[in-house]
């Protein structure tokens, strides 16, 4: 795992809304950011450490943000 990710990791572990949101889903769901519909899957971005989160029907996780703009092109090449 790269040094990137373990630092988005640990910062998402420290963080009070990235590990809650899930116990208190849907009440505290982070900010959706897209959807792949092909995948199922939906991303997510936390709105206190920027955490991306991608979920899928049966779990959720944290990803890089390489790993959500491959997943996720679409979202990312409209917001440039």
């Amino acid at each position: 795992m790269g040094s990137f990710m373990e630092f988005q990791m640990n910062k998402a572990n420290e963080c009070k809304y990235c590990n809650n949101f899930w116990l208190y889903y849907p009440k505290k769901r982070p900010y959706q950011l897209a959807a792949n519909l092909s995948e199922q899957t939906t991303l997510y971005q936390c709105k206190d450490c920027s955490a991306y989160w991608e979920e899928s029907l049966r779990t959720a996780r944290i990803i890089s943000e390489k790993e959500a703009r491959q997943n996720f092109g679409n979202y990312f090449q409209r917001r440039s």
